[in-house]
């Protein structure tokens, strides 16, 4: 069993959301659900992981890790700048927010994210280096135990002048 489940895109209910109306969410084990009682369920691929600090993978190996919703305190962040995108980029002259599910570890470093919009090799390197800069107190059990987490992060994106 892998470190994390294969996501899709879905409506999350019961939980509070900032202003998002779609976040990825946890996929069903394959053959629960619709699919298990005979009606074939339609699944969008799942944008590639990034890997953000691959080297502190390993320790989440056999570890619980909460999902996007579970039941503590989530990670907060500390510290961390937004992405320096390239002068090409789009999201430049165009601003707004870049949506990325992450895996923060225990002790609130991003061990990997999917980023939810389409963007160009550029971008996701710009993404992912600005990610390997931010730092989180970790996410917390209600036993009050630091918790690897599946977590949504916004990444706002400042308008610049368009060339």
């Amino acid at each position: 069993m892998g470190v994390h489940r294969q996501l899709t895109t879905a409506a999350v209910v019961g939980c509070v959301i900032s202003a998002l109306a779609v976040i990825p969410g946890a996929a069903a084990a394959p053959g629960a659900g619709a699919a298990a009682a005979g009606t074939p369920a339609a699944v969008p691929s799942a944008p590639p992981w990034i890997p953000v600090h691959p080297e502190r993978k390993h320790r989440l190996i056999g570890a619980p890790i909460g999902e996007v919703c579970f039941d503590g305190t989530p990670p907060m962040k500390l510290a961390g700048k937004p992405p320096e995108l390239p002068p090409s980029s789009v999201y430049r002259c165009l601003g707004g927010v870049l949506v990325a599910h992450c895996l923060v570890d225990d002790e609130g470093y991003v061990v990997e994210a999917q980023l939810w919009k389409t963007l160009d090799p550029a971008d996701r390197q710009a993404v992912e280096r600005a990610l390997a800069d931010w730092r989180f107190a970790p996410a917390r059990r209600r036993d009050g135990r630091p918790s690897a987490v599946h977590f949504t992060v916004t990444i706002p994106i400042a308008r610049d002048r368009c060339r």
